[in-house]
């Protein structure tokens, strides 16, 4: 009876030790996804016109769903990239000469779109639209490479 016992204590231990394993191994996943968010193209093939934009690529391991905590910052990097492209294409016009710039620096996330733009009414002026995010997704030597 006593080796019955100690078979299935063995059993139940090892049954708990994978079962710990494989919620760590989700638990880690979800809150490390491989996230890379790098330069895009010129967004408009006008001669002339040269518009980068910031583009977020999201890798998941295994079917494990993304933390809610890194899809929310995900979403307002995501937000604030799209309000600065329609900024860049609406209110101004060709030529354009916008690169993206980006740096993590004391523990946050700075981006930017930085250059030369032309008014609706023709004027050549500088454009900066920088965003400061209180959070770091991707490690600085990573970030729009």
């Amino acid at each position: 009876m006593n080796k019955k016992i100690s078979v299935i204590f063995i059993a139940v231990g090892c049954l708990l030790l994978i079962i710990g394993i494989g919620a760590g191994y989700y638990i880690y996943h979800s809150n490390h996804p491989d996230i890379s968010i790098s330069i895009g193209g010129d967004l408009d093939d006008t001669d002339g016109d040269y518009v980068e934009h910031i583009t977020i690529a999201i890798g998941g391991h295994a079917n494990i769903p993304i933390a809610d905590t890194i899809e929310n910052k995900l979403i307002e990097i995501g937000d604030w990239n799209s309000e600065a492209v329609e900024d860049l294409l609406n209110n101004y016009q060709a030529p354009r000469n916008i690169v993206v710039s980006g740096e993590v620096k004391d523990g946050k996330t700075i981006l930017r779109y930085e250059g030369e733009v032309t008014t609706k009414e023709g004027k050549t002026e500088a454009y900066l639209n920088e965003k400061e995010f209180n959070f770091v997704l991707v490690p600085g030597e990573k970030l729009l490479k």
